[in-house]
């Protein structure tokens, strides 16, 4: 099947399998390419405002496999505890 680029295609992240990038969605497209517009590379320091979101959640994931230090903010109760420290 032939699908147009214009109509959503997405980049699948080096070392991921397909059926690993496509549980990804939208969330984790958004995660990805906010982190490629960023150029982050190993060793930076990240701030993911809001880690316990879904684009925010896999933001953390991602910058910590390219290597980055994470700092991530959450509500206090629930939502703390899913960052851990």
């Amino acid at each position: 099947m032939t699908v147009s680029a214009a109509y959503g295609v997405a980049h699948v992240p080096a070392g991921l399998d397909v059926k690993d990038a496509g549980a990804l969605g939208l969330a984790g497209t958004a995660a990805h390419d906010s982190l490629t517009a960023l150029d982050v590379a190993e060793g930076e320091t990240v701030l993911v405002s809001g880690a316990t979101g879904g684009v925010g959640s896999l933001a953390v994931q991602l910058a910590a496999a390219r290597g980055a230090r994470m700092i991530a903010t959450a509500r206090p109760g629930a939502e703390a505890d899913f960052v851990p420290a």
